[in-house]
């Protein structure tokens, strides 16, 4: 199966867990996956995976509450394959574990800008 044949992946959090099954999926469906994360060790680990399955991916580590660095990201793909086609925002934090009055601004801050508005990156 190619439904993704041709198509261009950003996938968040790509270096674990959901986002890490996501980007082995849509690699498996053809598109080429832009792996996302802090992790480099994983991020490569899961470029290896993509590329041994005859996938086309490359990895870049990004910290979503880095605009700078989400700016680089974007750049980065569109100076490797063009477009991008698919946002898929894996990334969570939950840097604190405390109960939400317990928890102060500036950590509510960087949650939902990592969890809810997937540090900015479709602002970009």
């Amino acid at each position: 199966m190619s439904k993704l044949k041709g198509k261009v992946a950003i996938v968040t959090g790509a270096t674990s867990g959901i986002g890490e099954s996501t980007a082995k999926l849509f690699a498996a469906e053809g598109a080429n996956i832009a792996v996302v994360g802090r992790n480099q060790e994983r991020g490569e680990e899961v470029v290896k995976a993509v590329k041994d399955a005859d996938g086309e991916a490359l990895f870049i580590q990004t910290d979503m509450t880095n605009n700078e660095e989400i700016k680089n990201c974007v750049s980065k793909v569109l100076d490797t394959y063009g477009t991008i086609n698919i946002l898929f925002n894996s990334a969570g934090i939950h840097d604190s574990y405390q109960h939400v009055i317990e928890t102060d601004e500036e950590a509510w801050d960087k949650l939902m800008t990592v969890n809810v508005k997937g540090g900015g990156l479709f602002n970009v």
